[in-house]
This record gives structure tokens, C-alpha cells and sequence, in this order.
């Protein structure tokens, strides 16, 4: 039951971005999201490792299905948090640490996938402006689920 809920609720989120993508206007931002494609739509989310919490690899995986909908300046992978950890960190917190019910499912302990550099986060981000920049994206990820319970960006100064 929870898995089809999972599953159900990342195709109403997907299905919500595509139709926030065909309906909005085109402007002349400094980065310009791609669109997002039928391909990358029905990419499967990474597998959920069995009885066991995630690893920090598997965190980064999970934050990088999300972040193909984010236009990066300067992309970034796997091997970024490794070899540039001033722009990619990766922390497991308590969950209550921060600001999570310990009422929520899978909110116990939480990886935070943190990536700093210029982008446009409006496809991923519904209530952004498609012409705003952010210089930070930063994806909370259960490590009891795998599930992403939420993000943060900060909005560039102009």
C-alpha cells in the first residue's frame, strides 16, 4: 500500500511538472531549464535498498533523479562530492534536528545532499519565476525510506 502511495504520488508531482512546463511562458533567463522530456519523465526512481538505511552514495543518487530538472551554471555528479566538497556536502541529521515531526514516516534520521553554484531551479521549483537564480539547492532525503521529504534553495542576490 505505502509503495503504490509512493509510487502514485511521484507521477502526480511528475505529471504536475509537465503541465507547469507546457503552460509557461518562455523569458530570456541567463540559465534556461531544459524541458523536460518523456524519457526523463518516466525515469524509474533509484531502488530502495532492503532492511537497511541508505548510504551517503545512495543519497546522492536519489538527489541526482531530482536535480536533472535543475540548469546548472556548472553540473555536478557523484564524483563532485567527492572531489570538490566546498560545493557538494553530503550530512546525515536527526530529522527533529531539522524541523521534522518525528510523527512523519521516514523522517528519523535525514540526508541532506547540499550543492552550491548558479542555476535555475524553476523546473523543479514550482513557485519560482522561471528567470530566477539560485546559488544553492539542497535535497533532504529520508535514509530509513529513500524518499525525498523536501528541499531548500536560496535565491541569488542581484
Amino acid at each position: 500500500m505505502k509503495l503504490r502511495y509512493a509510487l502514485s504520488f511521484e507521477f502526480i508531482l511528475i505529471g504536475l511538472l509537465v503541465v507547469f512546463l507546457v503552460i509557461r511562458k518562455t523569458t530570456n533567463s541567463i540559465l534556461r531549464p531544459a524541458a523536460i522530456t518523456e524519457e526523463m519523465a518516466l525515469t524509474p526512481y533509484p531502488t530502495l535498498p532492503v532492511g537497511r538505511e541508505l548510504t551517503a552514495e545512495e543519497a546522492v543518487e536519489r538527489a541526482l533523479y531530482w536535480d536533472r530538472f535543475v540548469a546548472w551554471e556548472k553540473p555536478w555528479s557523484q564524483k563532485t562530492c567527492q572531489n570538490e566538497p566546498e560545493r557538494c556536502t553530503v550530512e546525515l541529521l536527526p530529522g527533529e534536528a531539522i524541523g521534522f515531526s518525528a510523527d512523519i514516516e521516514g523522517s528519523a534520521r535525514i540526508w541532506v545532499v547540499t550543492i552550491t553554484g548558479v542555476a535555475n531551479a524553476s523546473n523543479l521549483m514550482m513557485h519560482m519565476p522561471e528567470d530566477e537564480l539560485v546559488k544553492v539547492v539542497a535535497y533532504k532525503i529520508s535514509a530509513q525510506t529513500g524518499e525525498l521529504m523536501g528541499m531548500h534553495t536560496e535565491i541569488m542576490e542581484p
